[in-house]
């Protein structure tokens, strides 16, 4: 009985010590890759580069809030925009003018996810490649958004098997079931 004791007070403080940690859905929070997505342009008022997610507010001139509202767009952390999607603290900073392509809070929340972003008139890339996938499966490819980097070569595995089938059945995958863009739709940087 002893050494059930012992167990249950250090499991318990095992528990107590390790901290919560809690997390969100970004599909519950803002739909999904697979729902259509709006835009915003505006000034940037603040920014902060930092985990869990990169985010700046924007004091909104034009899209989907209209003009003089302030939003919040958020994204990925710090370590995934400047891995993933080649993006840096000086990519977004006070001052710039921004076009933000993304999702609006499903509750209604001055808030915005984000799914591709330009800078100073500058080329709108990317920050989502699944977003990417659906984009080249409905065939979205007006919106002048310059893929993700890694969207080459990436797999479709997690949008489940029957958006793999549509992207297979729309010559976008190789053999191996990976990403295969034709030379027409690659767009560098």
């Amino acid at each position: 009985m002893k050494i059930f004791q012992i167990v249950a007070v250090a499991f318990a403080m095992a528990v107590a010590s390790s901290g919560a940690h809690a997390h969100h859905s970004i599909a519950g929070e803002y739909g999904g890759a697979e729902y259509p997505y709006n835009y915003i342009e505006g000034v940037v008022v603040d920014t902060a580069w930092i985990n869990p997610h990169i985010s700046f507010t924007i004091e909104t001139s034009s899209g989907y809030f209209g003009e003089g509202t302030i939003v919040r767009a958020n994204s990925h952390p710090t370590h995934l925009m400047k891995d993933n999607y080649g993006m840096d603290p000086d990519t977004v900073e006070v001052g710039d003018r921004v076009k933000v392509f993304g999702w609006e809070h499903l509750r209604g929340m001055p808030l915005f996810h984000i799914r591709a972003l330009g800078v100073n008139e500058g080329p709108i890339r990317s920050t989502l490649h699944y977003a990417d996938m659906w984009d080249l499966v409905r065939g979205n490819l007006d919106n002048n958004i310059v893929w993700a980097p890694h969207l080459e070569g990436a797999s479709p595995g997690r949008l489940g098997p029957d958006f793999t089938a549509q992207m297979q059945e729309a010559g976008l995958l190789n053999d191996r079931g990976r990403v295969e863009l034709p030379e027409e739709l690659k767009t560098p940087l």
